[in-house]
Order: C-alpha cells, then sequence, then structure tokens
C-alpha cells in the first residue's frame, strides 16, 4: 500500500511492521510523524533503499485513514476556490438548507424549479404574488405579468381577445370598440375620433350622406332628411331652383330643365304660355281684337309698352286702328282643348270700365268639344266680380302693374276641355279705355 503525503511516497512493506499500530495519524509540514495514544512516538520514516520512497511501519491500529492531494476539497468549488455553504454548487447547510431559489440535492445547493404562488419571484418567473395570483390579477395564475394580449381581463382593461386585432370588438389596447375611438369597427363605416357632425363622419361613425338631415361642410347646399325630390330641398342635396328639372311643389307648375319660354314652361318654370312665339296660340279662334300686343294703344292715356312683359294676348278694348277710334266691341277667344289643372292662372292687365256694367268679361269652360259652356267667371253677376279685371281702372296705369289670377276649375282638374274668353263693351264709351291683357297663361296641359 502507498499514499502520496506531501510530496512523500509512503511504503508499506510486508514484514516491516513496527510495534503495535497506532491510533491515529498527524500530517506535519513536509515529514510525518505517527504518535500513539500516549503521544509517544512509535515510529519514524525514513529512505528506503530507493531513496525516493517513504514507509510508514505503523497503523492507526483501528481504521486505516489516508489522504490523497488529488482528490477535491469538499469545501472548494469547482475551480478550486472556497465555495460558500449554501450557495449555488456548493455543499448545503448542516441542516441540509440552500440560498433563497437554490434546493439541496445530493449534498449540494442546485437552482430549485419555481414554485408558482409561494409568494417568491424566482428565476423564470414574471411575478409571484402568492395567494394573490389570479388571471384577472396584476400577477397571473402562472406568475406572468398581466399584460393586454393575453387573453385574460386584467386590471385596467375592458377586454382581452388575445389578439392583435385591432378593429374587432376589443381594440389592441384591450379597450372595447366603440364609436370615437379612431378605429373603424365591424358596423362602422368611419371614425375620425371627433363629434363634428358636419364633416365626413358624422358622430355615429356613418359616413355623411345625402339625406342624413346633417348639411355636411363644402359638400351640401341643404340636407331635409327625406326622400322627396320635390320640396325646397332636392334629392341631391341642392336647394330647389328653377331649371333643375324637377317640377317644385307650391313654387313650380313644371320644370323642363331649360329657359326656353317658348316650349310651354316659362324661365319662371310656370306651366304657361308667354306669347313669346306666335306657335302659342296656334288654333285658337279669335274675333273682334283678340291679338298679340307689345303695348296698350294710345287713348286720352298715352300708349303703354309692356316692357317687362313683353309680347302678350289680349283685346285693345273696344279700339280699331288708327287711334282713337270706334269704341264698340263685342268679341271672343276660345283656346284648343288641354287637360284642366286644379286652377286656371293668369296676368291681367286692363285699363277700362271693369265689367259689373260695362265692358263686361266673361270666363267659361267646356269639355264636350264647345257644344255646351259652364261660366267659372263673370263680372257682370255672381262672386266672380270681385276680381281685379272686373274692377274700374281709369288709367294711368303702369307696364308693369300686373294682376295675379286664379279661377278655380278644380270641379274639372285632369278633364280634356276648352276655355272662351268674352270681352263685350256694351256701349261706345270711353275714351280712356285701353283694353283687357293677359300674360302667362296655363291654357296648356301641364306636366
Amino acid at each position: 500500500m502507498s499514499v502520496r503525503v506531501s510530496g512523500a511516497i509512503v511504503f508499506a512493506l510486508a514484514g516491516c511492521a513496527v510495534g503495535a499500530p497506532p491510533p491515529a495519524m498527524e500530517l506535519f509540514g513536509d515529514s510525518e510523524q505517527v504518535f500513539g495514544e500516549t503521544g509517544n512516538q512509535s515510529s519514524a520514516t525514513s529512505n528506503g533503499p530507493g531513496g525516493d520512497e517513504e514507509d510508514t511501519g505503523g497503523t492507526t491500529g483501528g481504521d486505516e485513514s489516508t489522504t490523497r492531494d488529488d482528490e477535491p476539497d469538499p469545501d472548494a468549488g469547482e475551480t478550486g476556490t472556497p465555495c460558500p455553504v449554501g450557495s449555488d454548487g456548493c455543499p448545503c447547510t448542516m441542516g441540509g438548507a440552500c440560498d433563497t431559489g437554490l434546493a439541496c440535492v445530493g449534498g449540494l445547493c442546485e437552482l430549485a424549479d419555481p414554485e408558482c404562488g409561494n409568494g417568491l419571484v424566482e428565476p423564470g418567473e414574471e411575478c409571484d404574488a402568492g395567494r394573490g395570483n389570479g388571471d384577472e390579477n396584476p400577477c397571473k395564475s402562472d406568475c406572468t405579468d398581466q399584460v393586454c394580449g393575453d387573453g385574460f381581463v386584467g386590471p385596467g382593461e375592458a377586454c382581452d381577445d388575445g389578439n392583435a386585432v385591432d378593429d374587432d370588438a376589443c381594440s389592441n389596447a384591450c379597450a372595447l370598440a366603440s364609436c370615437g375611438d379612431g378605429v373603424t369597427q365591424t358596423g362602422e363605416e368611419c371614425d375620425d375620433m371627433n363629434l363634428v357632425e358636419t364633416d365626413a363622419c358624422l358622430s355615429t361613425c356613418l359616413a355623411a350622406s345625402c339625406g342624413d338631415a346633417i348639411v355636411w361642410t363644402a359638400m351640401e347646399a341643404c340636407d331635409d332628411g327625406n326622400a322627396v325630390d320635390t320640396d325646397d330641398c332636392t334629392n341631391s342635396c341642392l336647394p330647389a331652383t328653377c331649371g333643375d328639372d324637377i317640377v317644385w311643389t307650391g313654387m313650380e307648375t313644371c320644370d323642363d330643365g331649360n329657359t326656353d319660354p317658348s316650349d310651354g314652361c316659362t324661365d319662371a318654370c310656370l306651366c304657361a304660355w308667354d306669347f313669346e312665339s306666335p306657335d302659342h296660340t296656334a288654333g285658337w279662334t279669335m274675333t273682334g281684337g283678340w291679338a298679340l300686343y307689345t303695348e296698350a294703344p294710345l287713348s286720352t292715356n298715352a300708349a303703354v309698352p309692356f316692357v317687362t312683359q313683353g309680347t302678350v294676348f289680349g283685346t285693345d278694348g273696344n279700339r280699331v286702328a288708327p287711334y282713337p277710334g270706334t269704341e264698340a266691341e263685342s268679341s271672343t277667344l276660345t283656346t284648343n282643348d288641354f287637360v284642366f289643372g286644379e286652377s286656371l292662372d293668369f296676368l291681367s292687365w286692363h285699363v277700362d270700365e271693369g265689367g259689373a256694367t260695362y265692358d263686361q268679361k266673361r270666363i267659361e269652360v267646356s269639355t264636350n268639344g264647345g257644344t255646351t259652356w259652364t261660366t267659372v267667371l263673370d263680372c257682370d253677376i255672381g262672386p266672380g266680380n270681385t276680381e281685379a279685371f272686373c274692377l274700374l281702372e281709369s288709367g294711368p296705369r303702369d307696364e308693369s302693374a300686373w294682376d295675379e289670377i286664379s279661377i278655380d276649375v278644380s270641379g274639372f282638374a285632369g278633364q280634356t276641355g276648352r276655355v272662351r274668353f268674352t270681352y263685350d263693351t256694351i256701349d261706345t264709351c270711353c275714351s280712356f279705355e285701353q283694353g283687357w291683357y293677359i300674360d302667362v297663361a296655363n291654357l296648356l296641359t301641364c306636366g
């Protein structure tokens, strides 16, 4: 048997035992002495015949003890440096304990598997609130921090759907989708994050559009919130105007989308003849002085040019050119057949005795081709004698002083018929008279 002790090799040679084996052996520096229990030296080292070896001639008596300098020191780390008891890779304490986060395995301290829920933040854990762990709490049940997008609704979150889709019911900020959050969600047409109702996106997150009852700034001139195209705001959200090809109820009787007054729809959008064209009276039957005029003739009053109205239709009022002439007339005008509306509408201008007794005026309707006639107004009798043209007008009269006339014919509305105007001076009086004229008359089928 041989052991290395402090650089010397000690041999125990067979047959060379010296005395009784000592109970213990102590090593001192580069020499070795073996002492018995009484402390007396029982053997000493000596060089053997080889000169490089030493032998020890005794034993400790009981158990044999040997020490080798190539064995690791149990109190040293892997590098041979002192190893703090209880630390990672070092011996456990006498009680088998290790530093926090370590476990005693086979007498050495090793990294312990983390125990989530023990209240200690151990390696591999983001948090550990012990009993305070929970999937709706700041530290979840798996000891990870609560974050938006983890699929758990934590403190400060209104929702958490665990996805990165920003336009579903739960945004990427873990807030419930709502109008005004700046994200166009399912069911929203837009979302501009403001409460301005008149921009391109309403506060209801619907795109501004004509008919939503809100005037879209710089895009709409009006918006009445309905689908009625014939009121004062069209379905294009533009104000109704003559010439837009839409008949404005109560304001227009026609609208053909042009400004040509000769087609039966005037440039004021009235379904009427303005007599600017001879065609407007084509087919009419006329007697006496009924004709187209551009002025009221000279009488004791000066001639009156119709500057405002232009060409009009009427009779010169029992006058025959050259003026002044005779002052008696009984004449009629009969129109072509047309479909009646609710009323007969026209402008009227007269200078005569009115018609209660003289210069009588009568308007009649026939729906059977002129076989029979129904009087709808007579200045000589009945309630019609309160119309403006039934009143005395001796002049002088301004050329723009036209009266608006509307005679109820609702009983004939929708029927086809004709109208007859009758003018009868009765007498030859008077020198001031200048006749009776009409303009812008709805004596045609409208619509």
